[in-house]
């Protein structure tokens, strides 16, 4: 459904999402969070047109905050994500059936996957076992 591009450059990774088929017109009517931390808050969510994808931003009573970006990729978009992942651990998990790619640092992780024709990209400075656990938690309602 999804095409990625990834580009490496001195610590950091360049992604390029397009969809391998224009034609798709996909939505996602909400996202669910089965899963998240009882000492989460909500902080920031905005919502794209057109039931595309929305990101929400939570934080911790430290101030440690999870991201959770969710986007339709279809027609004619292209998505330019950058993330630095100096330092990190680069290793594959399945998320929901799904392949995913994680990265982690010693006060951070990211997690990028593909859900048909949704690009998720999680960022992290949770440990790694809950944010795993957010992830496995996630369903997209289309």
């Amino acid at each position: 459904f999804i095409e990625i591009v990834t580009e490496v450059f001195d610590g950091a990774i360049n992604f390029i999402i397009t969809p391998k088929d224009s034609s798709g017109t996909g939505h996602v009517e909400d996202v669910v969070f089965g899963y998240l931390p009882e000492d989460l808050v909500e902080i920031d969510r905005l919502e794209m047109s057109y039931n595309q994808g929305l990101t929400v931003t939570y934080a911790d009573l430290d101030g440690k905050l999870l991201d959770i970006y969710v986007e339709v990729i279809s027609g004619q978009s292209v998505t330019d994500i950058s993330i630095n992942v100096e330092g990190a651990t680069v290793s594959n998990i399945m998320i929901n059936g799904n392949e995913a790619t994680a990265y982690t640092g010693a006060d951070y992780a990211y997690l990028i996957w593909e859900d048909k024709d949704c690009l998720i990209l999680i960022t992290s400075e949770l440990p790694y076992d809950e944010t795993i656990k957010v992830a496995q938690n996630i369903q997209l309602i289309r």
